[in-house]
């Protein structure tokens, strides 16, 4: 008998690669290499939070909105300078002394002991980037809430000013930024590790933080809907897909999930539930979401469970919607497959056969027309 334990997938950069090279070139070679890839890296995985929470199930759409807000929006926050002193003194502490650019990964030193840790890294370059612009609405209590802040350079910070965030061709992106660097070329190493500018227009996370942005993002527009609506309605609507797509490839780690507690530990015990729980990004904002190509969403069919039978060794694989001529597979820690399957007619439940099967990690791959999607599961008894 198996009990699977469930890990919120995703799989961090590679995972990223695989999503970015199949949208533009549905490449199922360069689809492989990218999965074996992955693969050996796998143990560096196993840094992904483990406390997912199933918050307000069965709510939807604008009523779920109404609870998360009426659930989780703090009463108050600190004053801005409280704020960055708290938050960048704690970062500093839990990473030796260091704190670094969330654009770049530019790494400073700062005192977690200093009576002004923000003053400390303002002088030697880092400042304070609001994901949601305070020019679009980041004012008052909603300008030092901590959920949506984070240091960077300063330079970069203000390339980024107020634009929305987008995935960027790269043959598009006039700037690149990385380390204290900027270039005005694709680099030729390290890609993912640059954040991009399309001047005027977008902006582009590096690889990982593209989930913590995102979840930062959707968490602020929840809270202030009416401060950043009234600067401009239109900010959140053209990036929210893209956002859903960040939250989606780069799942909460360890790393975020202790800075949502130590924040929620500032601002009344409220955490950023988007954080806690990663279905109520599409709950809440795409409540009607069939996981067809005219959704507007076309990568992935939607979210789904998956958990074992205690009668049988089968691993039963639900999903919220059916669907119909798609192919799932199990592929093992080697990269070879070891389960293949073919369904053609619509059903919502699938079975999985785990006789013979090591207990260890696995990837199911599950691909139609439109999409591959892929969860890693653990199997142990």
């Amino acid at each position: 008998m198996f009990i699977l334990k469930k890990l919120r997938l995703n799989l961090i950069s590679f995972s990223k690669q695989i999503y970015s090279y199949i949208q533009s070139h549905r490449s199922r070679q360069m689809y492989r290499i990218f999965l074996l890839i992955f693969l050996i890296q796998l143990p560096g995985f196993l840094s992904l939070a483990q406390n997912q929470q199933e918050l307000f199930p069965g709510k939807k759409g604008t009523e779920l909105l109404s609870l998360i807000v009426s659930s989780y929006k703090p009463s108050s926050t600190l004053s801005y300078n409280d704020a960055r002193d708290e938050l960048w003194g704690a970062l500093a502490e839990r990473k030796q002394d260091s704190l670094a650019c969330v654009y770049t990964g530019y790494t400073i030193f700062v005192d977690p002991a200093a009576s002004n840790p923000r003053t400390e890294a303002y002088n030697k370059g880092i400042n304070c980037e609001h994901s949601w612009p305070q020019s679009l609405g980041a004012e008052g209590q909603a300008k030092s809430d901590m959920h949506h802040l984070f240091p960077s350079r300063e330079d970069v910070n203000a390339a980024r000013a107020n634009f929305a965030f987008q995935d960027i061709d790269d043959q598009l992106t006039d700037k690149w930024y990385w380390l204290d660097q900027q270039k005005s070329s694709i680099p030729a190493t390290a890609i993912n590790q640059y954040s991009e500018l399309d001047n005027n227009k977008w902006f582009e996370v590096r690889e990982d933080h593209k989930g913590n942005a995102a979840r930062a993002m959707v968490y602020f527009y929840c809270m202030y809907k009416s401060l950043a609506d009234a600067k401009d309605p239109s900010f959140f609507s053209k990036q929210i897909e893209t956002l859903y797509q960040w939250h989606y490839m780069d799942p909460v780690d360890v790393d975020e999930e202790w800075r949502n507690n130590f924040i929620a530990s500032k601002q009344g015990e409220n955490p950023n539930p988007f954080i806690l729980d990663s279905t109520l990004v599409r709950r809440a904002y795409f409540p009607d979401y069939k996981g067809s190509s005219g959704s507007g969403i076309s990568s992935s069919p939607g979210e789904f469970n998956m958990y074992t039978k205690h009668s049988a060794n089968t691993l039963d694989i639900v999903f919220e919607n059916e669907l119909h001529d798609f192919k799932v597979k199990l592929y093992n820690l080697y990269g070879q497959n070891v389960k293949s399957y073919h369904f053609k007619n619509r059903q919502k439940t699938f079975s999985i056969s785990t006789v013979g099967l090591a207990e260890t990690i696995y990837l199911v791959e599950i691909s139609g027309k439109n999409f591959v999607l892929i969860r890693k599961v653990f199997l142990s008894e």
